[in-house]
């Protein structure tokens, strides 16, 4: 989790350091954590409730987490206003739902398909799922902004657009998943995920 809590601090800096305004900033630091598992997404939450209450670093995200499984959101907060004050302007929000109120969403792969999350603009996957479509699909959502790189659990990062399968091991199970990904994404579209 050291690794996590590492990946959000960068890209809260790198939001502050690219943003043009405090809109911009914010539509900069929003991420999307999937997990396959609910009960993973429910501990991610807990744990991330934690350390933005605790680390100074991170109180930018103090009060902006939601959580979404299956059809379900958390915390009194459906899966659809959880989807409206995430992304409002993508999501196509309906007047009087269009505040922004959270930054991160930890969420299975229900939002992996058919919801449009555009004005997110990072992707972590806690874990990588047996089929690469899977992967194509969560980092599909985004589309329009550049995915640059995977960030798996244990902290190794996969530059995407290039050799995908460089920062996994020869032995690894999970190269040859990946190394599957490449082909998945569409043509003329190598480098964004």
């Amino acid at each position: 989790m050291a690794a996590l809590v590492e990946q959000l601090t960068e890209i809260l800096k790198n939001a502050d350091a690219d943003g043009l305004d405090d809109k911009d900033k914010r539509n900069k630091r929003k991420i999307i954590i999937f997990s396959f598992f609910a009960d993973t997404v429910d501990w991610i939450r807990e744990y991330l409730e934690g350390v933005f209450a605790s680390d100074l670093k991170l109180a930018a995200y103090r009060g902006r987490l939601a959580c979404v499984i299956g059809d379900e959101g958390h915390g009194g907060v459906s899966r659809e206003a959880a989807i409206f004050s995430f992304v409002p302007e993508s999501s196509e929000a309906p007047a009087g739902r269009q505040d922004d109120l959270y930054d991160v969403l930890v969420t299975t792969d229900v939002l992996s398909e058919g919801m449009n999350l555009q004005q997110c603009r990072n992707i972590i996957n806690y874990d990588l799922p047996w089929n690469p479509m899977r992967l194509v699909q969560r980092h599909c959502r985004p589309w329009p902004q550049e995915i640059q790189e995977l960030i798996l659990r244990d902290g190794t990062r996969v530059k995407s657009g290039g050799p995908a399968v460089e920062g996994f091991p020869v032995e690894s199970p999970d190269r040859a998943r990946v190394a599957g990904l490449v082909s998945a994404v569409p043509k003329g579209h190598e480098g964004k995920s």
